[in-house]
């Protein structure tokens, strides 16, 4: 996500986005911690698969807060859906080239070259967990360039055979995975396999 040149990184003042709108962000950050009670039982994380229609939803809450300005509630989530389409669009911009479908399961039945649009890093990773079979058939042919969401964007965890509760365990601990190499100066391995 961020650049791993040093003179690049910190270019991008991450900073900036509290020191000019600290009353949004600790709204949006309870605005976030409410729908995590709300639709996630607690568990802070997205569940994408709630409300996929951010852009209408957006001007729904935009409508309404035209109608009502000075509603806070209204205001975060407008922000909310601007933020989760942005991620959304940036997510869908960073797709590599498709991976060749598979019909099955099993690394037996895999086409001789699936493994090789997968960064070598990630596929070491999951081959590791015991789900790399698992992530090329419902990835559909689309991986994320970006290493912190090769699974998270990949496809719709609830949907896959392991389930919802699994891959968020297996994206937890590839994110400690990244954060390791990280901060052992590790340089990501996007080369294919």
């Amino acid at each position: 996500m961020l650049p791993t040149n040093d003179e690049e990184r910190k270019k991008i003042r991450l900073s900036a986005i509290f020191t000019l709108f600290p009353k949004a962000c600790v709204a949006l950050a309870k605005h976030i911690k409410a729908g995590a009670d709300k639709w996630c039982g607690g568990q802070l994380r997205w569940d994408r698969t709630k409300s996929p229609e951010e852009l209408e939803s957006l001007l729904r809450h935009v409508f309404e807060q035209v109608q009502n300005p000075t509603c806070v509630e209204t205001a975060k989530a407008i922000a909310w859906r601007a933020m989760a389409n942005l991620e959304k669009t940036i997510e869908a911009s960073e797709l590599a080239s498709p991976v060749p479908e598979c019909d099955t399961i099993g690394r037996a039945n895999l086409p001789a070259d699936v493994e090789g649009s997968i960064p070598a890093d990630l596929a070491s990773f999951l081959d590791s967990e015991g789900c790399l079979d698992e992530y090329v058939v419902e990835c559909k042919g689309k991986v994320p360039r970006n290493p912190q969401n090769y699974i998270t964007a990949a496809f719709d965890w609830e949907e896959a055979p392991s389930g919802d509760d699994f891959w968020v365990d297996i994206n937890v601990a590839w994110w400690a995975h990244l954060d390791a190499m990280q901060r052992h100066d590790v340089p990501a391995m996007e080369d294919a396999v």
